[in-house]
């Protein structure tokens, strides 16, 4: 990724928004952080961003809340900046949350500037809906989200993790 980008990094957690800070500015990128989802709002709404990476586990205004108020800022061009959700753990009823919230995509942690770049680059291009990141087993991710997963939004499928996490990376990503 060659060009520079305005990127607001959301986590409520100091040490992996330090990293990813630290790692998308040593990419050339402009990188301005926010400590939870509130925050995340109001410097969006200030414009000047090409992508959001959200955290979706956060204190108060958590990721999808967050994702949901971007999406409905009054600057048009605000309101439709790629939103990537950030996460540690891959819960199905959060990743549908982010989904149905208008998130374009989902990394896994600890972040990768690489799959960051691949993310973006999906987003941009108005590809599905896909997660992206590292497996327990440290084997890359890379799927397709399908909203349509048994079990989602219904009790007692809450915390079931997302189908497929340890997936290979597609052809050509």
């Amino acid at each position: 990724m060659a060009e520079s980008l305005g990127i607001l990094v959301a986590d409520d957690n100091s040490v992996n928004r330090m990293v990813a800070v630290a790692l998308l500015r040593k990419a050339g990128h402009r990188v301005v952080a926010a400590e939870g989802g509130a925050e995340a709002v109001e410097i969006a709404a200030r414009g000047g961003l090409d992508v959001v990476l959200m955290d979706i586990r956060m204190p108060g205004m958590d990721g999808a809340q967050a994702a949901r108020a971007i999406r409905a800022l009054p600057d048009p061009q605000m309101s439709a900046v790629p939103i990537i959700a950030l996460t540690a753990s891959p819960f199905q009823d959060e990743l549908e949350a982010c989904h149905q919230a208008g998130m374009n995509g989902c990394l896994f942690k600890p972040f990768d500037v690489t799959l960051f770049a691949v993310a973006y680059g999906e987003a941009r291009a108005g590809a599905p809906w896909r997660i992206q990141g590292q497996g327990e087993s440290g084997g890359a991710v890379a799927q397709q989200h399908d909203h349509r997963v048994a079990g989602a939004g219904h009790a007692g499928s809450q915390r079931r993790p997302q189908a497929g996490a340890e997936a290979a990376v597609r052809p050509g990503v």
